[in-house]
């Protein structure tokens, strides 16, 4: 039994820098097929990495602090006066100490 792992293909080995490369050569004209082949990526990893890009862009331009990324609203986190009443009263009846 070997004691390294030698891997078999270099799926997942690629630069992140290759993948931006790719797509400002997209941009700029050239097929998805033969800018992946440029860059030494696969085609399909790049077209996947394309659309996680147009996907984010489209939250980005309608970013709001109110929202989160996924353009939900965030929720508000400020309790209500009548949770702050209750969160007092269970505090003082839980610390209370019999001995």
């Amino acid at each position: 039994m070997p004691r390294i792992r030698v891997r078999k293909t270099s799926k997942g080995q690629s630069d992140w820098s290759r993948y931006k490369d790719a797509l400002e050569e997209v941009n700029a004209g050239d097929s998805q097929r033969k800018a992946a082949h440029k860059q030494g990526i696969n085609h399909y990893s790049l077209l996947k990495y394309l659309r996680k890009q147009s996907a984010s862009s489209h939250y980005i331009q309608i970013a709001d602090p109110k929202k989160s990324g996924f353009n939900a609203p965030v929720a508000n986190n400020e309790l209500t006066k009548t949770r702050k009443v209750v969160i007092t009263i269970f505090a003082t009846i839980a610390t209370q100490i019999n001995p």
